[in-house]
């Protein structure tokens, strides 16, 4: 009985060392009762914020025209919107409304822009804030932020055989 065994042992131990292939994927749809879930759901509102091609200066600032357009997927309210701004970066017009809320009906979009003015060459980072409310009376607070960068720039630098280069400023200009 144990030689009758050994035959028996050896197949399987063959066997276990063979490859598993995954069964092929249905090519049947999920049942009714089946549910997908997302990992992040979407808002019902999209912020895009950006800067239009620069406009110059005034007195020698830079200056440049910033713009926010808004749209609502379903119907939203009591939207408010505020724009964040160093304490170098000024208005000079802007069309942000600054008292009470909106409205947007459903796929509705509105646009503001407003024009800056830099008390020095830099970069400055910009914020929008939005809050608003969805049809069924949930708060949402989102931002949306941008890194305008004015006046003169140093070169951008290239890769070069994996390393980043970048020219070098000369000292005369870093006091600027």
């Amino acid at each position: 009985m144990h030689r009758a065994s050994r035959p028996i042992l050896i197949a399987l131990f063959l066997t276990s060392l063979l490859p598993v292939w995954p069964a092929p994927p249905s090519s049947q749809p999920p049942g009714p009762g089946f549910r997908v879930s997302t990992v992040e759901p979407t808002l019902p509102l999209v912020v895009d914020l950006r800067a239009l091609p620069s406009v110059g200066s005034t007195n020698g600032r830079p200056r440049v025209d910033l713009e926010v357009e808004i749209e609502a997927g379903p119907v939203i309210s009591d939207v408010s919107i505020a724009l964040v701004l160093p304490d170098d970066l000024l208005p000079l017009e802007d069309s942000f409304p600054s008292g009470p809320t909106f409205s947007l009906p459903a796929a509705g979009r509105r646009r503001f822009g407003a024009r800056l003015m830099a008390a020095r060459p830099g970069r400055f980072p910009v914020r929008v804030e939005v809050a608003f409310r969805d049809g069924e009376g949930r708060e949402y607070r989102t931002r949306q932020g941008l890194d305008l960068r004015l006046g003169p720039s140093a070169a951008e630098g290239r890769s070069n055989a994996g390393a980043w280069e970048v020219m070098g400023v000369p000292l005369q200009e870093l006091g600027r």
